[in-house]
């Protein structure tokens, strides 16, 4: 549960840092939160929240397990964080966002290697995505612009600017930032796993 917790604080946190950077560069505009829906709302948040922590356990857990005594742990770490990566081509989002989902898979990879188990590695994406959605109020692949995925935001942020550094349509998930987020986060859990 320890690990869980320091998880769900660390991609907090992580969102929260990306997040500064994007207001101090003017490549976000705030506004205020949204009511989604009442019961409705809930409901995709703990879906969020689910789908969150089931994605880990599929790759962290059941295929990381299968392949770690095959491959290895590099061999599993690439693997894995590729699937990961393509799995969110479904979502229609630019390559840039798809190689920022590998990344983060394999930071959750790293997670789970020094760890031994799942907890870390569902905390830190859990906690990155419930930051990024339902508390900033970022584009969710555009899938609330389709009115199928909404809830409830503390505020609401919309991407500005140089498409690089803002993620455009698809939220700081589409940004260098997050790919020196996550990239920092891999290579701190890495050294820490060596």
């Amino acid at each position: 549960m320890r690990l869980l917790l320091v998880g769900l604080a660390g991609g907090m946190g992580l969102m929260l840092l990306v997040h500064l950077v994007q207001r101090a560069g003017g490549w976000v505009v705030v506004g205020p939160g949204e009511r989604a829906g009442g019961r409705v709302g809930w409901t995709n948040l703990a879906i969020l929240v689910a789908v969150s922590a089931l994605e880990e356990w599929l790759f962290r857990g059941w295929l990381f397990d299968l392949l770690l005594p095959r491959v290895g742990a590099t061999g599993t770490l690439v693997v894995t964080s590729a699937v990961f990566g393509l799995l969110h081509l479904g979502n229609r989002v630019r390559p840039l966002t798809i190689f920022n989902a590998a990344l983060a898979g394999a930071a959750f990879g790293a997670a789970r290697l020094l760890t031994g188990g799942l907890g870390l590695a569902v905390g830190l994406h859990v906690g990155w995505n419930v930051m990024q959605w339902p508390v900033l109020g970022y584009p969710l692949y555009g899938l609330e612009r389709r009115s199928l995925f909404h809830f409830p935001t503390l505020i609401t942020c919309q991407p500005r600017g140089p498409r690089l550094l803002s993620g455009g349509a698809d939220g700081p998930e589409g940004s260098l930032l997050d790919t020196a987020a996550f990239g920092l986060l891999l290579l701190f859990l890495a050294r820490l796993a060596g």
